[in-house]
């Protein structure tokens, strides 16, 4: 009987905590979301100063849940993330409007699916 308390336990704690993870990268991830397509609307009109903040919003956002998301995520996805950002300030730093919405293009699209691959439905667990 004390082993099936222990495995409900266990079971209980291992999806409640999957849940909370779940929604906190959802929240963190749309906020993050949010900041590129503010950039890429800054850079789209080429308004440099504008855009570097929305750049240092996203850098500040991002650095706030790598120190989460390094223990619980896969780490190729935090490097894609780190390598297009930095591509994106030096594109910045002269100002080159094609590389850096391609690379903001990519950052989006990584920063989705980390979204959907940490979204908590049936076939993600299987």
């Amino acid at each position: 009987m004390k082993v099936v308390i222990i495995t409900t336990i266990i079971l209980i704690l291992f999806f409640t905590g999957a849940l909370f993870f779940s929604q906190y990268v959802t929240i963190n991830n749309e906020k993050l979301l949010t900041t590129i397509d503010k950039l890429d609307k800054a850079i789209l009109v080429e308004d440099w100063e504008t855009a570097k903040g929305h750049l240092d919003n996203i850098k500040e956002d991002w650095n706030k849940v790598n120190t989460i998301y390094e223990v619980l995520l896969e780490h190729y996805d935090i490097d894609s993330v780190n390598v297009s950002l930095n591509k994106i300030e030096k594109y910045m730093e002269v100002e080159e409007r094609n590389l850096i919405i391609g690379e903001v293009t990519q950052l989006r699209f990584i920063i989705d699916l980390i979204k959907k691959r940490e979204t908590f439905t049936l076939s993600n667990l299987l």
